[in-house]
């Protein structure tokens, strides 16, 4: 069964009390052990009783639901985007480019914009519609990541964004994104921050009908994550963890206070952004 909104309710209040810790005042601690004894003795009102989530879909079955909606306040994107968006502008250009699960086009079509020559790939049938209608002159394939239909070095670089943590091994994954992209080459690859994923995160929606479901994601720690980087044959340039924001915040937890997203979530890396070069 998905997490009720009183059972999340719990959890944001709990996580809030953690981040509290031992420096906080007995009064600060006094008035999170008030609220959360408040939620968890009215568990069974209307508003508590309530699904904060939808089931679990596969990849496919998610992503053909998701893909009408996909850019519309998706806080993982807003924070990610600008990261990712700011690492590609300091590519030269015009450059042979693959965006590997590449969805609905975003990074696309900013690529396109900038000048370079763009492939796009994802396994899923409905995001690439949408690229195409985004980006209509671009070579889109549909193919998935742990398989690239591409010859060795075929690309100058390359960027993966927000993909693998719906994938429980990545190693395959990351190694043929390396072979694909020319020595030298850099290779952008973001995704949902462990972190999030191990307090629970998702890649919840809703779609178009409102209905929630979420694509299980898998939390890729950064010293496996490194070991899989080196044995591709890559190395890193840079790393960052894009955080929370208000926004954000308020797109994932609807009414959420301003005290309760200082107390719990500001502060916490909800993506994370590798910059790489093949060796």
């Amino acid at each position: 069964m998905p997490f009720t909104v009183g059972q999340f309710a719990l959890g944001l209040e709990g996580l809030a009390l953690l981040r509290a810790g031992p420096f906080a005042s007995d009064e600060l601690l006094a008035a999170r052990v008030a609220e959360l004894a408040g939620i968890a003795g009215d568990l069974d009102n209307q508003v508590f009783a309530r699904a904060a989530f939808g089931p679990p879909v596969d990849v496919l079955r998610g992503y053909e639901q998701w893909a009408p909606v996909y850019g519309r306040a998706n806080p993982l994107v807003m924070v990610e985007e600008p990261v990712v968006r700011a690492a590609m502008d300091t590519w030269p250009r015009p450059l042979r480019v693959l965006d590997a699960a590449c969805g609905t086009g975003r990074h696309t079509a900013y690529l396109v914009e900038r000048g370079h020559t763009v492939t796009g790939l994802d396994v899923s049938p409905d995001m690439l519609a949408v690229a195409r209608e985004r980006v209509p002159d671009t070579r889109l394939v549909e193919a998935p990541l742990a398989s690239l239909p591409f010859e060795d070095g075929e690309f100058d670089a390359a960027v993966c964004a927000l993909a693998l943590s719906h994938v429980p091994d990545p190693a395959e994954s990351i190694a043929e994104l390396a072979r694909v992209v020319g020595p030298g080459g850099p290779l952008i690859l973001s995704d949902f921050h462990p972190f999030m994923v191990l307090l629970g995160g998702q890649g919840g929606y809703r779609a178009e009908d409102g209905t929630p479901a979420f694509v299980p994601s898998h939390a890729h720690l950064p010293g496996p994550t490194l070991a899989t980087f080196a044995r591709a044959g890559l190395t890193v340039r840079a790393c960052a963890e894009p955080l929370w924001t208000l926004d954000a915040a308020r797109v994932s937890f609807p009414g959420i206070s301003d005290a309760l997203y200082e107390q719990a979530i500001a502060g916490l890396p909800l993506a994370i952004v590798w910059q790489l070069a093949r060796s």
